[in-house]
């Protein structure tokens, strides 16, 4: 391969990796905010007993699922920060950044699936 089609497909699969991020953020935010709206509106009809025992899992979903949105956002400075330093010849440097998000995106896509887990225990409670 050249140089030139090195550096677009270099190019291209920084695309997908910034769609893969948002995607992440997208997933854990949005599910937070459909998870609070379908628990509002399911609640209604609970006996007291089922509100309290499914309280615990809504309320650790919410906990993934922002957490996930954070670490998803933590992953973009972290992908920012190893194109820098690759930039400047930072390699080794760059290296960490570049493979903790990995670690960072990972973590994203594990919190979410957690969360739509405890999410599903609190509605089978129910």
């Amino acid at each position: 391969m050249d140089r030139e089609e090195t550096k677009w497909h270099w190019a291209e699969g920084t695309k997908y990796a910034v769609e893969g991020m948002k995607t992440l953020l997208t997933l854990n935010g949005g599910a937070a905010v459909a998870l609070l709206a379908f628990w509002g509106t399911a609640k209604a009809g609970l006996s007291p007993a089922a509100k309290a025992a499914s309280v615990q899992p809504i309320e650790n979903a919410l906990w993934f699922f922002g957490v996930g949105a954070l670490v998803a956002a933590f992953t973009f400075a972290f992908a920012y920060f190893s194109q820098l330093l690759y930039g400047n010849n930072w390699w080794r440097t760059a290296q960490w950044f570049h493979h903790f998000t990995y670690v960072l995106f990972i973590s994203s896509a594990a919190l979410f699936f957690f969360g739509v887990r405890q999410a599903s225990i609190a509605f089978s409670l129910a």
